[in-house]
């Protein structure tokens, strides 16, 4: 009798599957979206940080450029020029004047600063000829806070003038910095006979020539430029009264002021190239104002203190329409002072002591900031 062989049974062993449940999955999304909201607000502060220092920066070379100016020319450039038979004093700004300094002088070159063409909406100036429109459409990255914007320049559609012809600068490079226009309507600051009521204007006026040594209260005591974005931002802030009556408002339906004046729905925006305060018309209505320089005393006297309203609409005269000191990296301004270094004053500064730092010769050289 054959034997019978007997094989143990083997079984085979199942396949192990791994799966995420439902509540596993929900889970595992909770714990990222914890991670995304612990980590996010770092990035965007790291990012934001990232471009206030490239704003540093960019006041930084423009200290430098103004610096070289002041050692070739023996003068602070002037924040407005004449020029041409314009018979208005204000035609370039002095930024155009600062262009050979700032690796611009190909542009600089193609600029006719012999010529303006008389016609309306303000553009009796050179800068308006189309002869210099590539020039001043010309945007600089320097003026530009990238913390503000991207894009050096802007367009606008202005026109048509008294002959009939369209405005050429459709397209206008713009600047987030202006030149300190002082604290000419300060009532505590002492007179300096020496150089008259100039003694409450910043280093680089309207039409200046300030020597170094006219800077009494010190160069680095004294603001030269600082930040005074245009934009979405700035528009949001017009200013509606001044001092303690100051409200900040849009002017999107527009505003008449107590002396009938009325504001066209309304942009804030600085033009690099163009010495102009008053009020720029486009074909559809709407208003482009901008400043030249920045002030930090309204023309009555208060204090317009940085971060305050952008820019004022309780007068339509060009000599009160400056804008102030404004940025928007939370409670500070960023400022480069006359010999070349870069400060950021917080809103808090003493008034006193920022009306100060806005002269050149208010005999105030022991405050501090």
């Amino acid at each position: 009798m054959s034997s019978i062989r007997v094989r143990p049974l083997r079984l085979r062993a199942a396949s192990t599957r791994w799966a995420f449940s439902l509540i596993e999955l929900l889970v595992a999304l909770a714990i990222l979206g914890i991670l995304v909201a612990l980590l996010l607000p770092a990035v965007i502060q790291a990012r934001e940080a990232a471009r206030r220092m490239q704003c540093r920066s960019n006041l930084k070379q423009l200290g430098i450029a103004v610096h070289q100016y002041l050692e070739t020319h023996g003068v602070f450039p002037a924040a407005a020029l004449g020029g041409g038979n314009s018979s208005f004093s204000f035609n370039f700004t002095g930024y155009a004047a600062l262009m050979p300094f700032l690796d611009a002088q190909a542009a600089y070159d193609r600029i006719n600063f012999e010529v303006s063409r008389s016609c309306a909406f303000g553009c009796n100036h050179g800068w308006s000829r189309v002869e210099n429109q590539e020039a001043f459409d010309t945007p600089l990255p320097i003026f530009v806070c990238p913390s503000n914007r991207r894009g050096a320049e802007v367009a606008f559609l202005f026109g048509p003038d008294a002959d009939g012809v369209r405005w050429r600068s459709s397209h206008g490079a713009i600047t987030d910095y202006l030149f300190n226009g002082g604290g000419f309507f300060w009532p505590n600051a002492r007179r300096n006979e020496s150089i008259g009521s100039r003694h409450l204007l910043g280093p680089s006026p309207l039409q200046g020539n300030t020597r170094a040594a006219q800077v009494e209260d010190g160069l680095g005591m004294t603001f030269l430029a600082g930040e005074s974005w245009g934009g979405d931002g700035a528009n949001q802030r017009w200013a509606r009264g001044w001092g303690g009556s100051r409200v900040c408002e849009r002017l999107d339906n527009g505003y008449t002021n107590p002396a009938g004046t009325l504001y066209r729905p309304a942009h804030y925006e600085n033009f690099l190239h163009a010495a102009y305060t008053n009020t720029h018309i486009q074909t559809d209505g709407s208003a482009v104002v901008g400043g030249i320089v920045a002030v930090t005393v309204d023309f009555q006297g208060n204090p317009y203190p940085p971060n305050d309203c952008a820019y004022p609409t309780y007068s339509g005269s060009a000599a009160r329409n400056f804008p102030n000191f404004h940025a928007g990296h939370g409670p500070t301004v960023q400022f480069v002072m006359a010999d070349g270094s870069v400060q950021s004053l917080v809103d808090s500064i003493d008034l006193d002591v920022y009306v100060a730092l806005s002269t050149i010769a208010g005999g105030e050289t022991n405050h501090e900031f």
